[in-house]
Parts: structure tokens; sequence; C-alpha cells
């Protein structure tokens, strides 16, 4: 036997135990990448953070009014862009639309839906088609007429900026003709007070000027306002006289009031007023003092029962 035989025999056997140490290697990275894939495609489809920490209530429902469509339609495009997975075909997002409107605008929508599929209806289609009919497009011209015809009448500045920057923002118009026309817009008591003024360099400045004008003249008008009366009491409610401290102001309201003072004929004197107020209280008779009976009724009293 050749002395080398053991050595080639333990180095084959080395050699092959290192080759399924390389295989199993190998199918562990594969193994990894595959592992690596899978979680990859897995983080694709989760929403987007951004998305999923964003709450934004509905729009309002619509029910049909022009002047209300191009504000519900922003609404809706922005609660659309926000929530992207909850609305991923043209189908959901029509289905969302359509459970927004009422009245009209809905009666729109079953009319539109019974000739165009939903499953088949596309979304921009289905917005261009609701715009033609609540939101007809206004030209520039149109809105520089109705720009240059507001006024400002009885409200507030900041009420009436609300109209005139919405019209506004339709024409475009440069800074200066802004400013020239919205200062002849105004009611003429702020055009008065601004007259007193350095003329404003821009809109905004013009704008914060009114403003300010507009709030002290509102303070100056509350302040002159009459303010109401004090309530008066009637007269037969008034107090004539302080309540008695044995009597709390309920049981002396309950209570009759004492008969008029009445001269006592015994003994030719005259009762004192605690004595009288004495008697009151107990039930005694005002003229002999005695309990069981009244004034009216005493049997001693001239004029009295017994002496009729």
């Amino acid at each position: 036997m050749d002395p080398a035989d053991p050595i080639r025999s333990a180095i084959n056997k080395q050699g092959a135990m290192l080759g399924r140490h390389d295989r199993l290697l190998q199918s562990l990275q594969d193994q990894y990448e595959e592992l690596n894939a899978t979680q990859g495609e897995l983080r694709a489809k989760q929403p987007d953070p951004a998305y999923r920490c964003v709450t934004s209530p509905p729009p309002e429902p619509f029910h049909g009014e022009l002047d209300l469509c191009g504000g519900f339609l922003f609404q809706c495009t922005l609660f659309f862009s926000r929530s992207p997975l909850s609305f991923p075909t043209d189908a959901a997002k029509i289905s969302h639309f359509v459970g927004l409107l009422r009245e009209r605008a809905l009666a729109w929508a079953e009319a539109y839906l019974s000739t165009n599929p939903l499953q088949s209806c596309d979304f921009d289609d289905f917005l261009e088609e609701f715009k033609a009919t609540f939101s007809p497009p206004v030209s520039e011209d149109d809105a520089a007429q109705k720009l240059l015809a507001l006024r400002q009448g009885r409200r507030s500045v900041t009420e009436y900026l609300v109209e005139f920057r919405t019209v506004a923002a339709a024409v475009g118009w440069p800074d200066s003709a802004l400013r020239g026309i919205f200062l002849r817009s105004l009611n003429d008591q702020m055009k008065d007070q601004l007259a007193f003024h350095e003329a404003a360099e821009s809109f905004e400045d013009l704008v914060s000027l009114a403003r300010r004008i507009d709030k002290r003249l509102r303070e100056r008008e509350a302040e002159r306002r009459p303010k109401p009366p004090r309530p008066v009491l009637h007269p037969e409610l008034r107090v004539s006289q302080p309540l008695s401290p044995f009597c709390s102001p309920a049981a002396c309201a309950r209570s009759p009031s004492p008969p008029p003072p009445e001269p006592m004929q015994i003994g030719r004197s005259r009762l004192s007023p605690e004595e009288r107020e004495r008697r009151f209280r107990a039930g005694d008779c005002l003229y002999c003092g005695k309990p069981g009976h009244r004034i009216a009724s005493c049997p001693v009293r001239p004029n009295g029962p017994a002496h009729r």
C-alpha cells in the first residue's frame, strides 16, 4: 500500500466537504436575495406613510348651486389626491363623487350614468360633463364687468374683500388697476376717511389701511349706540318698609299685611309699635290682646259683634 494513499484520501474528503460548504453558502445567498426581493415588493404595495397620516374629511354634499360648484370640485380634487390608494380606479372615484351629490346634481349623475356604464366610464370625461352643466366657464370680459360693478355697500371691508378678491383672481389685472377699482368701489364713509391719509403704494397696503379704518369706525359706532335702560321695579312691587328680622322674605310674602293701626280704647292708651307687632305675629287680637279671634270679631271692641 502506498503511504501517500491515506493522505490523498483525507485531502479528497476535505475537498468534498469544502464543496458541500460552498454549495450551502451559495444556497443561503440565493435565499437571502430572494427574501430581500420579496420584502421590497411588500414595501412597494404598502401605502405611503405621508398618505397614511393625512386624515382629510370628505367635501360637503353638493346640491347643484352654480356658485358653489368651483369650491366643491376643488375640495374633491384635494380629497382624491390625499387618498390615492383608497380610489385606485375611475369607477371608485366616480362612485364616491356621486355619493356627495344631492337633489338636481344627483338627478344629473343618474341620467349620465344611465347612458355611460360606471365600470367603463372615464373620470376625467365625467368631470368635464359635470363642469359643463354646473360650472360653465366665465370669460375674462364677464369677470371684468362683474369686478367693475362691485360695491361695498354696508358690508365691512373684510366681508367685502372676500367677493372682491374672488372676482379679481379670475381677471388677473395688475396691482395698480386693482388698487384704483377697489378704492372706487368703497362706500362714501370709507372714501372720506381715506382722503385724510397718504395714497397707498400697493393694493395690499390700501387693503390694510381700509381694514384698520373700518374696524375703528365700527368700534366708535358701538360706543355711540345708546345703552338699554335699566329695569325699573313696578311701584306696587317696591318694599315700602324693611322686613322684620323675625320673618324670612318668603314667609313675609305669604303672610297678610297687618291692618292699619287702630287706637286701643281700653285704658285710653295706644299700642306701642312693638306690642302691636308682637300681637300680629302671635295671632292675638290687636284690640284686647287675647288669642282666639281677630280685631274684626273682638267681643269687647266698640261696634264689635257684642255691641251690634
